[in-house]
């Protein structure tokens, strides 16, 4: 079974059995093994890429770590969208979104109905943009963000800009 950067499924063990949490094993080990993946996507490389998330998605699942697996749909999402496959990065990003919610991180939850207006934006649907902007705000905003409303509300103008939607 594929594991991420050729982990083999011993050092998973070893790592939960030496670490007293999930958390301790994805920062000592899950993530420094799937910083190549990231790494090939800011270089380009987005098919290296996302064969290293997928196999970071199947590690997760063996670990049982559900914001691990969280953080790579989020990354297959962003990697997907950087190439222009906007439809995958949606049903990544979505996948994202499902589990932050379940885990209740609205922060990450906000992130991602960002990333998902930026597709619904690309794909030229500025009605779902705008839906998934504004729940994003209002999150933003009861958390106290001012920077992160700032940004989004930067982000909801370029997307009126470009749709010639500045009744709204």
């Amino acid at each position: 079974k594929a594991r991420l950067a050729g982990l083999d499924p011993r050092l998973e063990q070893a790592a939960m059995d030496l670490y007293d949490n999930e958390w301790q094993t994805f920062w000592k080990v899950t993530f420094p093994l799937g910083l190549p993946g990231i790494l090939s996507a800011e270089l380009g490389d987005f098919d290296a890429a996302e064969q290293l998330f997928l196999e970071g998605i199947a590690l997760a699942r063996d670990l049982g770590n559900l914001p691990l697996k969280a953080i790579i749909f989020n990354n297959l999402g962003v990697t997907n969208r950087q190439r222009g496959a906007y439809e995958e990065a949606r049903q990544h990003l979505t996948e994202a979104l499902d589990r932050w919610r379940a885990l209740g991180d609205e922060s990450s939850v906000a992130r991602t109905l960002t990333n998902l207006a930026s597709i619904a934006a690309s794909l030229g649907d500025v009605d779902r943009c705008r839906t998934l902007n504004d729940e994003a705000l209002t999150i933003f905003a009861l958390r106290g963000d001012a920077a992160s409303v700032a940004v989004t509300l930067q982000s909801m103008g370029d997307t009126c800009r470009a749709s010639r939607q500045f009744d709204q």
